[in-house]
């Protein structure tokens, strides 16, 4: 027995009772809406009972001879069991229409009380910023993934139930297709189809990880169906180790050759880049995409010329019989739209059979003036001054350069020519394994050096203070008599920062001292002194006492230069100290000399300072 009931929904007349210009309020739809759904129950409701009383009438006409098993007389098998199932199947339609008119009215009076809301008051664009806020984790290609750096990660479809939650938020989900542009080729077929609808006219961003090598997924037609069929501007390949098979190999192979000449944004990720898989870089066909503008390699390099097209590009690539220094050069001076790059390549000097291309000579260092950042790991000294004389690195707002310097090393490292004019430097973070400076308009110098073999205490770069004249922050990580040399130049510098380690604080002593004898003419702005050094574990012995002796020196050489300064008229106005340091004993020793007295608690941490 088939039961339909007639539902009414709420149209846009629906609203709240307003008020007229006579101040009168009449019913514009609100409550006329809500009598309609509970009149709607109670006309199911009546409807159940009629059909109820349906199913009454013919029990009583046609179950005259239902019986009990045990009484033979009374007993009709065949129509015993088809008049109690057709009971059964009546209730069962009854229940079955009752509970979706119980459930579409309580959804709907629910989707009425939304309009009194704030939420609903808002407009469309704001409510869709929301939503869009919240579905960011399930969407975001990059983030929240374990290893999404040596892999591509998977999409989830967990946003997709904010769909349910109104009809409200449902129309304007639907509505959004930039948010259906995401696609992981992973997803059944169903999924996939229903994302690439809804995505309407918007650029598909396609992503798939093609997991494990032993992965027995086939490339389906629905998959290059989509590469082929749509608008697509980015596309994300990856594989979490090493892809040794030729079946994932042809795979990303017949994927990259299906991608469509308007793509934007590629990045294919074959296996982790350190431990066992290291060596591990797979040179892979040439790219068919002319207009791309994002591109991001790991593990894996493109043979031929990449698109002169390019504005970001990310490459990781650790065997230098595939990608030399010289595809970096290629890349930096081919690629004229070039606003960042980031190359992790193997720190050894070019191998032999391309010493024809490094040993090719430019009329003067290219100046790339859309290169705005730029970050090399890792080069050896000979392939760092090789590349700064076919490149103009200082012109480079942002740089980080990791280098490698040999052990034992004649002269260490040094600013090469190029950078030597850089007086405009404000601030300066020096130690053994790093040399950072940031400029007034915002360019950020970092040279990273690494030691090819044994470490040695006494080896720094070598700094050279006439490059540094206009400074006003100094960050010290180390202890050297460069370091005390230096502070002759230094007229302008406000802020100093003296980061030591247990056992030596000594080496702090030169600096403070000489500061504290000629305060009118070394540093004579400084106004902020900031000191750090690792908390002291206390034990017996020889150890114990000479860390004694040195914090006794450490402490009387504060006190004397900040008297000293104070006495001078040209008092340290803060004093940063770490928690737990020698200095922190007896903060009372040090607030006669100083207006303000403040305690870094992060041990290992740096304090901030502006620049005018």
């Amino acid at each position: 027995m088939a039961l339909t009931f007639q539902h009414n929904l709420p149209g846009p007349k629906d609203i709240p009772p307003q008020a007229d210009g006579k101040g009168e309020r009449k019913d514009l739809g609100g409550r006329t809406a809500i009598l309609t759904q509970l009149e709607s129950v109670a006309d199911a409701l009546e409807s159940a009972l009629r059909n109820i009383r349906a199913l009454i009438s013919k029990t009583i006409a046609d179950g005259t001879k239902i019986g009990f098993w045990e009484q033979e007389g009374l007993l009709e098998r065949a129509s015993s069991i088809s008049l109690l199932r057709q009971a059964a199947s009546g209730v069962s339609n009854v229940e079955a229409a009752v509970a979706s008119v119980l459930s579409n009215t309580i959804a709907n009076i629910n989707e009425l009380s939304n309009h009194y809301t704030n939420l609903f008051r808002l407009p469309e664009e704001i409510v869709l910023r929301f939503l869009f806020i919240h579905t960011e984790e399930y969407l975001d290609f990059d983030e929240g993934n374990e290893n999404a750096e040596y892999g591509v990660r998977r999409l989830g479809r967990k946003w997709v139930k904010l769909t349910e939650v109104c009809r409200n938020w449902n129309v304007t989900l639907k509505r959004a297709a930039q948010l259906w542009a995401f696609i992981d080729l992973s997803w059944p077929r169903e999924a996939i189809e229903y994302h690439a609808l809804l995505s309407q006219t918007a650029p598909l961003r396609v992503l798939w990880n093609l997991n494990h090598p032993r992965d027995d997924s086939l490339l389906g037609p629905e998959q290059l169906s989509i590469l082929r069929t749509h608008l697509i501007h980015e596309l994300q390949l990856g594989v979490k180790r090493t892809p040794t098979s030729l079946k994932n190999l042809d795979m990303i192979h017949e994927l990259l050759k299906a991608c469509p000449t308007s793509l934007e944004s590629l990045r294919v990720s074959l296996g982790r880049v350190d431990g066992d898989y290291h060596s591990h870089t797979t040179l892979l066909p040439p790219l068919p995409v002319p207009n791309l503008l994002h591109l991001r390699l790991h593990n894996c390099w493109a043979s031929g010329l990449l698109p002169s097209s390019l504005r970001t590009v990310q490459i990781v690539a650790l065997r230098p019989d595939v990608m030399t220094l010289a595809h970096v050069f290629q890349i930096l001076s081919s690629c004229r739209y070039l606003e960042s790059g980031d190359f992790e390549v193997a720190a050894d000097d070019p191998s032999p059979n391309l010493n024809h291309a490094l040993n090719l000579r430019v009329a003067e260092a290219l100046h790339l003036p859309r290169l705005q950042s730029l970050r090399i790991r890792t080069l050896s000294l000979a392939s760092f001054d090789w590349l700064c004389d076919r490149i103009r690195l200082d012109s480079v707002p942002s740089l980080d350069i990791h280098i490698t310097l040999p052990i034992p090393s004649e002269s260490t490292f040094r600013l090469p020519a190029q950078f030597q004019p850089f007086s405009r430097a404000l601030s300066l973070s020096y130690s053994r394994d790093n040399f950072e400076y940031h400029l007034e308009d915002q360019f950020h110098h970092v040279f990273r050096l690494g030691w090819s073999g044994p470490f040695l205490k006494e080896i720094m770069p070598i700094l050279d203070p006439s490059s540094f004249v206009s400074l006003q922050q100094l960050i010290l990580r180390s202890n050297s008599p460069v370091c005390t040399e230096c502070l002759d130049v230094f007229s302008h510098l406000r802020d100093l920062h003296l980061d030591t380690s247990v056992g030596e604080l000594r080496g702090l002593s030169p600096i403070l001292h000489r500061l504290s004898q000629e305060p009118l003419l070394l540093c004579p702005q400084l106004c902020t002194l900031s000191l750090r050094a690792l908390p002291y574990e206390y034990g017996n012995g020889d150890a114990h006492g000479a860390f004694l002796d040195e914090r006794q020196m450490a402490n009387a050489t504060l006190e004397a230069l900040l008297r000293s300064r104070a006495e001078n008229g040209i008092r340290i106005q803060k004093l940063i100290l770490s928690i737990d340091s020698c200095w922190t004993d007896d903060l009372d020793r040090w607030r006669a000399f100083v207006d303000i007295i403040e305690i870094n608690k992060d041990t290992f941490g740096t304090p901030r300072f502006e620049l005018d």
